[in-house]
């Protein structure tokens, strides 16, 4: 491996020193001066212990007499990808995350976070790529009050980018492979639930977006798979006998396609905005309500953004308040945890489920008497279902009844209880042993 005065052109230029990435230098002399004669003179390299070593060089510029190739598996880079625009190599990332199959949503945030970093960090070349001015660009992320989280995915999202060019042979390494992430993310805040009376309260006050909080209240849906149902993913025809969604898989966060179960009384309201010649691929509603309109319709219902204990209700609070609606009404948490579409039980019972809203109270109450004498009348006998069996619950629970034989209040959000007669029919959802607990199936 030669030494960094084997590449300078002179003796007494200065040597490169603690070079931990790959990068294009121009080489000067001791004074910090470029060569004044002979043509420019830049190297690619990269530090192999104490010494660079020479992987490229411009056109029409031969490597000095004791040069030799690179280690195998090190990759020689075209000096032209280091001097042409970012843009292009951008476009060119893009362009492939397309063809890969990536959604348009993924590689549309990709190109928005990579042209705020170049522009934010004042790149223009692929030799400017610097460690430095990036971890510069993340404080100022931090300064401008973004999360820990929100650095780490611009963090990730540019590195994923230089990894593309080392593999296409735009870059002979990571430059940001130095640069680390946040290790310990501290939460930025807590959500709660809405209770039933203000989920209630926060509907009537919806307006046009009415229907859309009552879906996501009544389905747990996320924002971005409400945006993205079609009318050809809910099963609501006269042929259907149980009201299901069929998700695709290219909508769901999990990239799974999943199938859930809609309430008579919500499949009613869907069926009256549906049009008659409603095609397949068309969305089931035109837009998703953005953050400051929600944030003005909590205020016209009455409900406080953001409670004494800083606690907030943002719009993916609506799906904690759906998980917390299924622990109250009796649930058992396995059916919970397939209702959520969680792969983790601790993640529905953990953060899915607002405790503070649960009536820990009359839990309490559904345990026997350990006296020798019952109290008079006081005594309950209702047991909880535990998810351990499929017994069904005893006694005056506000259980909720996955084949709906009867009606729950405590899931009717819009106040209807059912809505309507087809609402109080029973239908056939099974729930079925799939060796790992019970799961719902829909026909």
């Amino acid at each position: 491996m030669i030494s960094a005065f084997d590449l300078l052109p002179n003796p007494s230029a200065r040597p490169i020193q603690r070079l931990s990435f790959l990068a294009g230098i121009d080489l000067c002399d001791s004074r910090g001066q470029a060569p004044s004669s002979g043509p420019k003179q830049r190297f690619l390299v990269t530090r192999r212990g104490s010494c660079p070593a020479f992987l490229s060089y411009d056109s029409g510029l031969l490597p000095p007499a004791n040069y030799r190739q690179p280690a195998a598996g090190v990759l020689a880079v075209d000096s032209g990808q280091l001097s042409a625009p970012l843009s292009e190599h951008i476009a060119a990332y893009v362009a492939d995350l397309e063809r890969a199959g990536r959604s348009a949503k993924h590689y549309e945030l990709v190109n928005t976070r990579l042209e705020n970093i170049v522009a934010g960090c004042g790149w223009e070349t692929l030799r400017q790529v610097l460690p430095d001015s990036m971890s510069r660009y993340l404080m100022g992320l931090k300064r401008d009050g973004f999360a820990a989280k929100t650095q780490n995915k611009y963090l990730a999202v540019a590195k994923a980018f230089c990894n593309w060019c080392v593999s296409n042979n735009r870059l002979a390494g990571n430059p940001l492979a130095s640069v680390s992430k946040i290790e310990h993310v501290e939460k930025v805040y807590e959500r709660r639930a809405l209770t039933l009376e203000e989920a209630r309260r926060f509907i009537e006050h919806a307006g046009p977006r009415r229907l859309v909080y009552l879906f996501a209240l009544s389905s747990g849906l996320r924002r971005p798979e409400i945006g993205q149902l079609q009318w050809g993913d809910v099963r609501i025809g006269p042929d259907e006998k149980t009201p299901y969604i069929a998700l695709r898989a290219s909508t769901t966060k999990a990239r799974r396609a999943d199938t859930l179960p809609l309430r008579d009384d919500i499949a009613d309201e869907l069926r009256a905005i549906m049009p008659a010649d409603a095609q397949p691929t068309e969305k089931v509603f035109a837009s998703v309500p953005k953050m400051a309109t929600f944030k003005r319709d909590l205020e016209r219902a009455g409900i406080k953004h953001c409670d004494g204990a800083g606690r907030v209700i943002d719009y993916h609070a609506l799906r904690v308040s759906y998980g917390t609606m299924l622990a109250k009404a009796g649930v058992a948490p396995r059916v919970a945890m397939e209702l959520m579409r969680h792969t983790d039980m601790r993640l529905t019972m953990g953060i899915y489920t607002d405790p503070r809203i649960l009536d820990t109270s009359r839990a309490v109450d559904t345990l026997p008497s350990l006296s020798d004498r019952p109290e008079d009348g006081r005594q309950r006998t209702a047991t909880l279902k535990t998810g351990t069996d499929d017994m069904p619950v005893s006694g005056p629970d506000e259980s909720i009844a996955l084949n709906r034989d009867s009606e729950c209040p405590e899931l009717s959000i819009s106040g209807q209880n059912g809505g309507s007669e087809h609402a109080k029919t029973p239908v056939n959802t099974r729930v079925f042993n799939g060796g790992g607990g019970n799961r719902t199936r829909v026909p």
